[in-house]
């Protein structure tokens, strides 16, 4: 069973001021937290830049991520998924996680990808908390065809809808599935934290 993990860190940061997958925290960054459980569960890294490229590439060969440069960020998240999947060659499951939601635990990882591997007929899965959908998705390659066959506005969710009855969700008791590193004040919380 081969699994990678697309980190997407393309963003512009723009309510940030600067790239968020290095802001730091504890020594870390924030782009070393994310990527965290993904090595812990074994899956090659790949991080997708964008429009900080030349700032977040080398801190992301330093953790031993493939890098994979989106030359179109400015079309959104969803190019930034394509570009990632079109480099997973024959992995069987891919996650698919923003840089701006750490700390997933490698548990969570590991829950998904059994999820999905103990339905017939599924292609994707995703974390609940509470029943609320968080991050990150796992797709198998039949998700992944499908996403990278549409045009560039069809999103994740658009792919999960599409996918219907196939898209298993998994209650997982992990708060960080649903946390967001969006404007200053999550910033500000996630710092804080001990």
């Amino acid at each position: 069973m081969r699994i990678s993990a697309v980190i997407l860190a393309a963003g512009a940061s723009s309510r940030m001021g600067s790239p968020k997958a290095l802001m730091i925290r504890h020594d870390l960054t924030l782009l070393e937290e994310t990527i965290a459980p993904f090595a812990a569960v074994g899956a090659r890294l790949m991080v997708v830049t964008g429009f900080h490229a030349k700032r977040v590439e080398p801190a992301s060969r330093v953790l031993g991520a493939t890098v994979i440069r989106n030359v179109a960020p400015h079309r959104g998240m969803a190019s930034s998924v394509r570009t990632g999947l079109r480099n997973a060659g024959e992995d069987d499951l891919v996650f698919v996680h923003p840089v701006d939601c750490p700390g997933v635990r490698p548990e969570t990882l590991r829950m998904l990808v059994g999820a999905l591997q103990a339905f017939d007929g599924a292609h994707a899965a995703t974390p609940l908390f509470r029943g609320r959908g968080g991050h990150p998705v796992i797709l198998d390659r039949t998700a992944r065809a499908v996403m990278l066959g549409t045009k560039h506005h069809f999103t994740l969710r658009d792919l999960l809808a599409r996918l219907g009855p196939a898209v298993i969700r998994v209650e997982t008791g992990d708060p960080a599935v649903l946390r967001d590193i969006d404007t200053r004040e999550d910033a500000a919380a996630w710092l804080a934290e001990s």
